[in-house]
């Protein structure tokens, strides 16, 4: 086979890297405009949205257990957990689909509230 007849050859063949999927495209996007809006709020968002025992278990404030999830204490926090959703999400979003990734990703975040309460770390 000759150089010519390669599939790779063609002027209408690109060699691309499949498109990021929905959930994670979106919970990046998500996760970046929340840090840039409490930054620029001054922990607005913060204040109101972390996890606390007092409030988020024993005062009825419930979507404290999700809102917690994507706020960022500072660039190096966001920075490395986006990195780490960018190249782990897609593998576990094609692997197990759209709506199962998205359930897993905010249990395991629900599970880590749970688990930041019962070793004492928040207030």
């Amino acid at each position: 086979m000759g150089t010519a007849d390669r599939q790779y050859q063609d002027e209408g063949y690109r060699m691309r890297a499949p498109a990021m999927p929905p959930v994670t495209k979106w919970l990046l996007i998500i996760n970046v405009v929340v840090f840039l809006a409490d930054v620029m709020s001054g922990g607005y968002l913060t204040y109101y949205g972390t996890f606390a025992v007092r409030t988020g278990l024993f005062g009825g404030h419930v979507w404290e257990f999700i809102t917690f999830q994507f706020l960022h204490g500072s660039v190096g926090h966001i920075l490395f957990n986006s990195i780490a959703l960018y190249f782990f999400g897609p593998l576990m979003e094609r692997w197990w689909g759209n709506w199962k990734f998205l359930a897993f990703y905010l249990l395991s975040g629900v599970g880590g509230a749970l688990l930041y309460s019962l070793l004492g770390l928040t207030g």
